[in-house]
């Protein structure tokens, strides 16, 4: 009996002059890449909310409850839960740059108190997305020894999350892609006006040529597609803004303006101009799953030339609403 104690205690001393020696956090990273555009897969994990189809204790813990006490994107978005298996936790977004890095808070307070700390980058390599997953936790003096397993422990969860990410975003069947990222200041000539809903088309064709003439005259070359903003939009009547973009402004007049830079989510057309209200109800779903707030206005950049291009189902539109903070 006394064999076996001082054996017991001999282990326990060992354990603990081991921490003298050890770090007091551990760090666990895993990656993979995911063939899908860089912001489809970010949305994934900066929408806390969506955590529940990817995330490897959300997926195998039938007793977890997720709760969301604020906002579910952005800066201090939260996701709290309780759990039998899991126990009580919670995550914050402490820092967020768009489709390249978020870090949160994670914080556990049962079946014992711990705090670490979790960074998500984002990196698009020859078409894919590369996702890193790495988490920082911090140990007590008498639990270092923990840090040397944490690898072992959690490492296989990170890669069975990070697999169910790619599963759920490659397979992803929405009609339209939507995209948010941050788009910079650009420079238009463009040009104001009313009109009947049914007459946009000939009213932005009139515009279009007069800018054209207007930019020929202060010798300014067109750097880009025409562009549409629209300002108000009813069944009946439209108040739009003809815009053709420019390297710069050299000759500020009333007909140039700077298009400032912006978050923007984008929706991409194919089709009839006419018909492109799927995908204002699917950039309106983005934003409201997001719980995004949008400015009013918005614009379309028109990719094809109806006047090269003359099957309208081969059209090609660019759809944009800004993001505001």
């Amino acid at each position: 009996m006394k064999t076996i104690f001082k054996v017991l205690l001999s282990l326990i001393l060992l354990l603990l002059l081991s921490n003298f020696f050890l770090k007091g956090n551990a760090t666990v990273q895993r990656s993979i890449e995911i063939e899908r555009p860089l912001n489809q897969v970010f949305m994934k994990v900066a929408n806390v909310s969506e955590w529940a189809k990817w995330d490897p204790w959300c997926t195998s813990d039938s007793t977890i409850s997720n709760t969301f006490p604020g906002a579910i994107y952005g800066l201090n978005a939260q996701r709290t839960w309780t759990s039998e298996e899991s126990g009580i936790g919670s995550m914050t977004i402490t820092a967020i740059e768009l489709n390249k890095k978020i870090e949160f808070d994670l914080q556990f307070s049962a079946p014992f108190e711990s705090e670490a700390k979790v960074i998500f980058t984002f990196e698009q390599i020859q078409g894919k997305t590369k996702a890193t997953w790495a988490m920082t936790q911090e140990f007590s003096f008498f639990f270092r020894v923990f840090g040397l397993l944490a690898d072992k422990m959690i490492g296989p969860d990170f890669e069975r999350g990070l697999q169910n990410l790619k599963s759920i975003t490659e397979t992803s069947r929405e009609a339209f892609h939507i995209l948010m990222f941050d788009k910079a200041e650009f420079y238009v000539y463009s040009k104001r006006e009313n009109c009947a809903t049914a007459e946009i088309g000939t009213t932005l064709e009139a515009a279009y040529g007069y800018l054209i003439d207007k930019m020929a005259e202060d010798e300014i070359s067109i750097f880009g597609k025409p562009i549409c903003i629209y300002h108000s939009y009813t069944d009946t009547e439209v108040e739009l803004e003809a815009a053709i973009p420019v390297h710069q402004i050299t000759k500020p007049s009333e007909y140039t303006k700077t298009i400032p830079a912006a978050t923007v989510l984008k929706a991409t057309y194919v089709g009839a101009y006419d018909k492109t209200q799927a995908a204002y109800d699917a950039l309106d779903t983005f934003a409201a799953k997001n719980e995004l707030s949008i400015s009013d206005g918005h614009y379309q950049i028109f990719i094809t030339d109806p006047g090269t291009v003359t099957d309208p189902n081969k059209w090609v539109t660019e759809i944009y609403y800004s993001v505001e903070y």
